[in-house]
């Protein structure tokens, strides 16, 4: 069963409305003046048979105009909310040739001129004055809502209604934001990132494998340079760089300034590598050392293992990570500075890939693994790497930006440009034609206008009306994981109204100058993430106490989380998670 989705001129005709669209004599008139030359007679001719051609496959795409259709019964079939990813599909299937969607027909999509993607958080059902998302058991909540059309001017109910989206779209398709059970994940992301087709994924394989096999397997390809050390924030001696300030109680390994195996490594002649792990207890001072252990990378020998003293009374031994007790430090009296000699001494023969206790080196691998892991797993890790290549252990999925799947577009050149706030050429828009900064809604729109005419596909996104509603997020400064998410203070009534009814205003505008065959597809991204907010900033503040040290008692009743808490978290990060779609072509008028 397919579901129709009506455009805003036949929704006007339907109503027998007496409006019609300014711009399509426009187009007309510029069609037909197309080909004209004030060059030789030659070339005139072969500009107006062009132009003929041109404005019959014009007429051709305006006979069969692009047009949606829902299919309820595949989305019956698969019983799941349309996601951000299946958005993002479309848009390719539209802009380039990726295949089609199966939850929504595309009829003629060859006739789609150009497509227009906006990001409207804000707009949720109430605003529209949609019907609540049906609860019984024997109806899917995934199902199309009928929007219903604009009330009246005197209505008082409709004083937080955008008549724009009423007037020109027929039908609200329920989305699902990307995320787990406690988190909803970005929506940008899920919309800008995709996994690579099979073809190109076999393509890149390839590609990895005969690169890999041209290189030595030998651990010192992976060695970091300077500027790598530095950019990572890695401890460096003061001879190699003045980059990083050093306290009293760090030393450097003492190595030959004129060493040409600083940076250099001889092929033949390696120095000795060893993997390294230090396992830390929680002090009255923060962390230090409890346990090292340092294994030779070639043989797998240990070549030193001791269990140390911290200097400050401990308060957690952090047994879950580091497998350290009170029973097993009880009898040590291995001293800290006992131990940064014995691994300086070892480290000062030769130069050494290890990275380890506030201790400076001058070469070091970087194996990225966890820093709960014991040496000899380090010692495995280092060597399937230098077997497997670089890629090996490294657990991601293989994705790309929409922007670099349009570019494979074997139709024609797809053409894109990104309009948003802050710097987009940094983040999403990074891979695409053209990007444009703004700081304001009202940019975006002046963005989106100047953008639209010369561009394949354009992405836009308004964030005023989420802003005024206190959707808005920030986090704060220092660890991300922990750090809790704070909304803003949602505007007054008043000035939201002040807000819907700006955007309806540009809505409208840029609908008025969209070009003939452009498909308009505007998605909601996601509800209120207040409470979800919320109830997460509490979780991180009662898991940062009993990280701290902190019991049950020290913490309170009143800041505990609760196995309630969780089920409500669960909750609202569902309610969170859904958003709207509207799918609509502007036909020729």
């Amino acid at each position: 069963m397919l579901c129709n989705v009506v455009t805003s001129e036949a929704r006007s005709r339907l109503r027998r409305s007496s409006s019609s669209l300014s711009d399509g004599d426009g187009v007309a008139t510029q069609e037909s003046g197309f080909g004209e030359s004030s060059g030789g007679g030659g070339w005139t001719k072969v500009e107006k048979r062009k132009a003929k051609k041109s404005k019959k496959t014009e007429v051709k795409h305006d006979i069969n105009p692009p047009r949606f259709m829902y299919v309820k019964g595949e989305i019956l079939r698969r019983r799941e909310t349309i996601s951000i990813s299946d958005i993002r599909d479309l848009v390719l299937h539209l802009s380039a040739d990726a295949p089609p969607p199966s939850w929504v027909r595309v009829e003629n999509p060859h006739s789609v001129h150009k497509v227009v993607a906006l990001l409207i958080p804000g707009l949720t059902p109430d605003i529209l004055s949609l019907p609540p998302l049906p609860t019984s058991a024997t109806d899917n909540p995934n199902l199309p809502l009928a929007v219903p059309l604009p009330a009246g001017s005197s209505s008082e109910a409709s004083h937080h209604a955008v008549p724009f989206v009423s007037s020109t779209f027929s039908h609200a398709c329920p989305t699902r934001a990307p995320g787990d059970q406690t988190r909803m994940h970005s929506v940008l992301n899920a919309f800008f990132q995709g996994p690579v087709s099979g073809e190109e994924k076999k393509k890149r394989l390839l590609e990895r494998v005969t690169s890999e096999r041209a290189q030595e397997k030998s651990p010192m390809r992976y060695l970091l340079n300077v500027e790598q050390m530095v950019e990572n924030e890695y401890p460096i001696p003061s001879y190699l760089a003045e980059v990083f300030e050093k306290s009293s109680d760090w030393v450097e390994t003492t190595v030959e300034i004129t060493d040409l195996t600083l940076l250099s490594p001889p092929i033949h002649n390696p120095p000795r590598i060893f993997a390294i792990d230090c396992e830390m207890c929680l002090t009255e001072d923060g962390k230090e050392l409890a346990r090292i252990c340092m294994i030779d990378y070639v043989s797998d020998i240990v070549v030193y293992d001791k269990l140390v003293k911290p200097r400050k009374p401990i308060v957690d031994y952090l047994t879950r990570w580091s497998g350290i007790t009170a029973e097993a430090l009880d009898p040590v009296t291995t001293t800290f500075e006992e131990v940064q000699t014995h691994v300086h001494s070892i480290l000062s023969v030769s130069p050494t890939p290890i990275l380890t206790l506030r201790l400076f080196f001058t070469t070091l691998v970087d194996d990225r693994s966890s820093l709960g892991w014991h040496g000899s797993q380090k010692n495995d890790l280092l060597k399937k790497k230098v077997q497997n290549g670089p890629g090996f252990g490294e657990f991601k999925i293989d994705t790309e930006s929409i922007f670099e799947r349009m570019s494979r577009s074997r139709s024609e050149t797809v053409t894109s440009a990104v309009v948003d706030h802050g710097n987009p050429a940094a983040w999403h828009g990074s891979k695409a034609t053209t990007t444009i900064a703004c700081k304001s809604d009202a940019e975006v729109l002046e963005g989106l206008l100047s953008a639209m005419h010369t561009h394949s596909f354009v992405f836009g996104r308004f964030t005023a009306l989420a802003d005024a509603l206190g959707w808005i997020t920030s986090k704060s400064s220092g660890d991300a994981a922990a750090e809790p998410v704070v909304a803003a203070a949602a505007s007054s009534e008043r000035d939201t109204r002040a807000v819907l009814a700006s955007l309806n205003s540009q809505l409208q505008q840029l609908y008025a100058a969209l070009p003939p065959r452009t498909a308009l597809i505007i998605f909601t991204g996601h509800s209120d993430p207040r409470r979800m907010a919320e109830l997460n900033a509490r979780k991180a503040t009662f898991e940062n106490a009993l990280r701290s040290g902190k019991t049950l008692e020290d913490v309170g009743k009143e800041s505990r989380w609760t196995s309630a808490d969780g089920r409500e978290l669960e909750e609202e990060v569902e309610k969170a998670k859904r958003g709207l779609l509207f799918l609509g072509v502007k036909t020729a008028s």
